[in-house]
């Protein structure tokens, strides 16, 4: 008798970018090759993926490789997460459109955020603990590889993701997007 096939969720979805293969694991390797691809340094690739790895071991359950198992991730949801994704995987738009509401008091279709804007959203139920550091550096790594605009500040000109960019990113169709147009612009430049 086989199993029958169950669709991903969102999140499985969303993490579903650094597995290539399709295999239905994420290994150390494969986060950072797949980070550095989006742009990202060699000394932050590596913190970030040994950060990734390490603590959702906490939350999946501990593996001698420090693998992740896509079927598994949605019981990695942690404090300091957004709660966007709930506790089922799926997307929760009235949260995502709350991330907005709470930074700019508007969440129509022009609405952006700032990593401070998402870092607060992230931390608006629990200040400094572990999952404190895990949130800065997600928020960190997406607006560095997703940021799409330059907003004023208080007087300064800060990068923002768009409301738009940051839905695909939570869909799971950025990461992607962002990794294949690094590659075109590295083959149309030299």
């Amino acid at each position: 008798m086989s199993v029958p096939f169950e669709p991903l969720t969102a999140l499985q979805r969303h993490v579903a970018y650094f597995d290539p293969q399709n295999t239905g694991v994420i290994t150390v390797g494969n986060t950072a090759r797949q980070i550095r691809a989006l742009g990202v340094g060699f000394g932050w690739t590596w913190f970030l993926t040994l950060l990734i790895h390490g603590a959702l071991q906490f939350k999946l359950g501990f593996d001698s490789k420090l693998r992740l198992f896509i079927r598994k991730i949605d019981d990695g949801i942690h404090a300091g997460d957004t709660g966007i994704f709930g506790g089922d995987g799926e997307l929760r738009y009235d949260v995502f459109e709350q991330a907005f509401e709470k930074a700019h008091g508007k969440a129509g279709p022009d609405a952006w955020l700032t990593h401070a804007d998402l870092y607060a959203f992230m931390l608006r139920d629990e200040k400094w603990s572990p999952a404190a550091m895990f949130s800065w550096a997600e928020a960190k790594l997406l607006l560095a590889v997703a940021k799409n605009r330059q907003e004023t500040v208080k007087g300064a000109l800060v990068d923002v993701i768009t409301k738009r960019r940051l839905l695909q990113f939570y869909e799971g169709r950025l990461l992607k997007a962002v990794a294949r147009c690094r590659r075109v612009r590295k083959l149309t430049s030299g």
